[in-house]
């Protein structure tokens, strides 16, 4: 049988992307039960139109909408990704859960780029970890989290809300970022620009990436310089967009500072939940 060790190093050969981001997610658990809940608790209404921005292999989103079907409720979805090779990821897992009639359109595009119907507007808008790559204006001129407001459908669609997860200041993912000098968003990047804007909003606590960090380092390594797991590896080529290997000792010995200083921060995997109601509604 296949080892995990193995699994990791011939994805690293093929040097897949997509591939090696669903290596890591082997050992990360992702939890979307929050945003679920939330929708369940607050959003009346029968028929849900989703919009996921960045939507990836759509395994987040499957977790999101199940328990929305379970409760009865009848979906369409919009897929919105660049990558062509996540977008065939998605087809597949979305296929595998006997969802793909629920998909309406898929658009292989940008936020930025992408057009809004004005007659097909949303009643949830998910961007789960993918607000990292959206830039500050849109070909419009206008602002990306205002165009959130172009999406959401409003009043008399009662409890429409955008759902942003995004890396918490300070956490592990944020901290990886500023140690190789990498300019991440964060949840208080986010409020910040929301609180400019005049836009009503709640920031939640979600613990959507439970992992270990001794998942992520290795037991006995051979090397100060060589600590990390394939998986980790892959998390830090994933969030910096830089191969592990390259790196020179000083840029690995200031990575694992970081590493060590985490395993005593107890919220080093604690993300930021920013939930936008449509206009004229505070969310619950």
């Amino acid at each position: 049988m296949e080892s995990e060790r193995d699994r990791y190093r011939d994805a690293h050969a093929k040097g897949a992307v997509t591939e090696r981001y669903g290596r890591f997610r082997e050992v990360i658990k992702k939890d979307f039960s929050k945003i679920s809940g939330h929708i369940l608790r607050t959003n009346p209404q029968e028929f849900l139109n989703i919009l996921d921005i960045g939507g990836g292999d759509g395994r987040s989103l499957i977790q999101i909408v199940k328990p929305l079907i379970e409760d009865g409720r009848d979906i369409s979805i919009d897929y919105l990704d660049v990558s062509v090779d996540q977008a065939k990821a998605f087809l597949e897992n979305i296929s595998q859960e006997g969802l793909a009639r629920k998909i309406d359109r898929l658009n292989l595009t940008s936020w930025e780029d992408f057009e809004i119907d004005p007659n097909n507007r949303y009643n949830v808008v998910l961007a789960l970890h993918s607000w990292y790559g959206i830039g500050y204006k849109t070909k419009e001129g206008e602002h990306p989290l205002e165009k959130i407001d172009s999406a959401l459908c409003p009043l008399p669609c009662e409890g429409s809300a955008a759902y942003i997860v995004v890396s918490r200041k300070g956490n592990l993912l944020d901290a990886i970022g500023k140690k190789m000098l990498v300019s991440r968003i964060t949840g208080e990047d986010i409020s910040k620009e929301l609180k400019r804007l005049g836009r009503d909003h709640e920031v939640q606590d979600i613990y959507d990436n439970q992992f270990q960090l001794e998942r992520l380092l290795l037991k006995n390594p051979k090397k100060l310089t060589d600590f990390l797991t394939y998986a980790g590896e892959d998390i830090f080529a994933y969030i910096t967009r830089k191969s592990y290997s390259n790196l020179r000792g000083g840029e690995k010995i200031r990575l694992k500072m970081v590493f060590d200083e985490q395993k005593e921060n107890p919220e080093y995997a604690v993300n930021d939940l920013i939930i936008i109601p449509e206009k004229g509604l505070a969310s619950e």
